[in-house]
């Protein structure tokens, strides 16, 4: 359901989801998906714009109502998986 949910955001929801990042104040949204089955995990990132704070979603904005429920559905957050970083450069 998720890797469906990623595609739509790929295609035929791509042009709306650059307007959402923008408004959120973001330069960049990626989900990395790896893994098989009940093994499967999804690396999720935002990254703002330099000096600012992500702002909220635009609860008008039907695709973010609808991409708060496919996170939600689909993904369950596991915080034993970052315990560790191999390393995070940040500038």
């Amino acid at each position: 359901m998720w890797v469906d949910w990623c595609k739509k955001l790929m295609g035929e929801h791509f042009q709306e989801g650059i307007v959402s990042i923008i408004e959120e104040d973001l330069v960049r949204e990626r989900c990395i998906i790896f893994g098989e089955g009940d093994e499967s995990y999804v690396f999720y990132e935002h990254i703002t714009l330099p000096g600012k704070d992500k702002k909220l979603f635009n609860p008008k904005r039907q695709l973010n109502l609808e991409h708060r429920k496919m996170l939600d559905e689909c993904l369950d957050y596991d915080d034993r998986l970052f315990g560790d970083i191999g390393y995070d450069f940040k500038i």
